[in-house]
């Protein structure tokens, strides 16, 4: 038992030695952070057990390293629980919620409503990043768009799930845009731009196209700057739109510039006469896909078997634990160490890709509007005020890069601020996109500016 009590004791000793080094380390490394806190815990913790371990009899030894072990697995046991519990949690809160409104919910995973379309003889495929699971590296190309003329599963967040068909570019448009005849504005952004959870009439492009605008969506899930640059120069320069608006969402975009960043190809972009010339490349991009989703399609079907919980018959949830897990992420968040929320990291290249855009779009005598939308955190009843501290600085830089390149300013933030109820422009007052209220306000103003930019030009 004492060298099993040696063992336990000297492992946790060396556990909170490491924490100490690593926020010494992320301290140096980044800005200043919530690091104080690690500090004094690890460094108390490290001292502790290794007093126990230097000075203490033998008896006392094995009760602390039988404590450790005992806490230890608790608090495992409790993160697992909470991250099991956390998608869980937002599908039963909304479906209650939509049974509260009268609304049908559907309630099956999109990996049972894909396998539906496919068993009722629908070529689907489900929308989602696949090139976290692909190997770009002996590839032709980095697709930047989607599969072409499909039909795609998107999302539920207001009862439905959304499927819709994709243009010959594999984005949210009907077909037959891709030409200068055709468009006057374009839309540039991640999954708020391509109209994440609503029916396409009802997103931002198809609510400017209600009110008269000749508008082509380019906006595409999981897209930070560098990888909608590259979709600027791919899809819309060819077409020289009189505006490009860049929508920009504080939630994650600029987090999307560090996992972007990492490609060099992608990197490229920022090299004015650089691209793939994907569009004329849509047969080739279809390939690679639907290759890569069909892999993972038979994964999905063995998941859904496995680790997809059915909880009262009606919700699933994936048991999805990570090696993320072991930094108790979910713990951390209740208690208040938010770590990563809190600090404030801003990336110098949000700058170069922001003005790189500039110039392409200036280059054919267009101009490039900034639109800000914020992020569901400032709204909810419970105010992670660490996370609206993050946001509020990042804002602040953001709005300097962009009137340091003297492009015009949509503070869609402004506009919920000033709104009687910010929260019901969320599915079910909840976490996740805009629903279709939401959606309708931020085509309102970008409209606006639209109406002002005719009036002031005389021209169109």
């Amino acid at each position: 038992m004492a060298r099993f009590a040696n063992i336990t004791l000297g492992c946790t000793a060396f556990c909170f030695l490491s924490i100490f080094l690593y926020a010494l380390v992320k301290s140096n490394l980044n800005p200043p952070g919530p690091m104080s806190t690690y500090y004094i815990f690890s460094g108390a913790g490290f001292i502790l057990f290794a007093y126990v371990l230097l000075k203490c009899d033998v008896e006392l030894k094995v009760k602390i390293s039988l404590l450790t072990i005992s806490v230890g697995v608790g608090i495992y046991a409790l993160e697992f629980t909470l991250s099991y519990n956390k998608k869980l949690n937002i599908e039963y809160i909304r479906a209650k919620l939509a049974e509260k409104s009268g609304i049908t919910y559907d309630l099956r995973h999109r990996t049972q409503v894909w396998m539906d379309l496919r068993n009722s003889g629908i070529e689907a495929y489900p929308l989602y990043n696949p090139y976290d699971n692909m190997d770009f590296k002996n590839s032709e190309i980095l697709p930047l768009g989607f599969i072409s003329g499909k039909t795609i599963i998107y999302c539920n967040e207001s009862g439905e799930y959304i499927i819709f068909k994709t243009d010959e570019h594999g984005f949210n448009n009907p077909e037959g845009l891709y030409d200068e005849k055709n468009v006057d504005y374009v839309l540039i952004g991640d999954s708020f731009t391509q109209g994440a959870c609503v029916k396409r009439e009802e997103n931002i492009a198809g609510r400017l196209k209600i009110a008269g605008n000749r508008v082509l969506n380019l906006g595409m899930l999981n897209s930070g700057p560098p990888k909608e640059l590259a979709i600027l120069k791919e899809y819309a320069k060819p077409l020289k739109p009189k505006i490009v608006f860049w929508i920009f969402y504080e939630g994650n975009d600029h987090e999307g510039l560090d996992f972007e960043k990492k490609s060099q190809l992608i990197m490229k972009y920022l090299d004015k006469d650089f691209s793939q010339e994907l569009i004329n490349k849509q047969a080739l991009i279809d390939k690679l896909l639907i290759e890569q989703i069909e892999k993972d399609f038979l994964l999905l079907r063995e998941t859904s078997k496995t680790n997809l919980i059915k909880t009262n018959g009606n919700y699933e949830a994936s048991f999805n634990i990570s090696l993320s897990s072991i930094k108790l992420p979910q713990l951390r968040r209740r208690l208040g160490f938010h770590g990563r929320e809190c600090e404030n990291i801003f990336d110098p290249l949000f700058k170069e890709f922001l003005a790189e855009a500039k110039k392409t779009v200036e280059d054919w005598d267009g101009e490039l509007i900034f639109v800000y939308l914020p992020s569901y955190d400032r709204y909810q009843e419970k105010v992670n005020y660490c996370r609206k501290n993050f946001l509020d600085k990042e804002k602040e830089e953001v709005k300097k890069v962009v009137y340091d390149l003297q492009l015009p300013f949509i503070d869609i933030q402004t506009v919920i601020d000033s709104h009687p109820d910010p929260l019901s422009l969320f599915p079910f007052r909840n976490y996740g996109h805009f629903n279709t209220k939401g959606y309708e306000l931020v085509a309102e103003h970008i409209d606006k500016y639209i109406s002002n930019h005719r009036k002031k030009n005389g021209i169109f």
